[in-house]
């Protein structure tokens, strides 16, 4: 099996983590406008 380095493994959290915020973002402006 292959391992992740624990770098890639945190890029890829952030990643998620942004997109995340971003869909909460989208929903709160909806929910403004």
């Amino acid at each position: 099996m292959e391992k992740v380095s624990v770098k890639q493994n945190i890029e890829n959290t952030k990643k998620l983590r942004n997109m995340r915020e971003a869909a909460h973002i989208g929903q709160a402006i909806n929910g403004v406008a």
